[in-house]
């Protein structure tokens, strides 16, 4: 994983713990509304691995993100417009 791509996870697990805390929602609370596993969001948290783009939409919806999906998409390393299909 590049430095990039590392400042991009981290600040992506930072945005998830923040909005997860606010919703007072539990690791594993959200990983059973995202179907995941618990290990799998403290990865994400934590900057080990990032969600793919399917999953970062999933993630603004359950913790009422949407107003900030294309930063959170930024953040995972994601382009907005080709995992949307919107155009600029």
């Amino acid at each position: 994983m590049g430095a990039r791509m590392a400042a991009s996870s981290t600040e992506l697990g930072r945005l998830i713990r923040i909005y997860r805390a606010t919703h007072d929602l539990t690791q594993e609370e959200l990983a059973a509304k995202l179907g995941v596993t618990g290990a799998t969001i403290s990865r994400w948290e934590s900057g080990q691995s990032r969600p793919d783009a399917r999953s970062v939409i999933a993630l603004a919806c359950v913790l009422e993100m949407t107003d900030d999906l294309e930063a959170l998409m930024a953040a995972a390393g994601y382009s907005y417009q080709a995992a949307t299909g919107a155009t600029a």
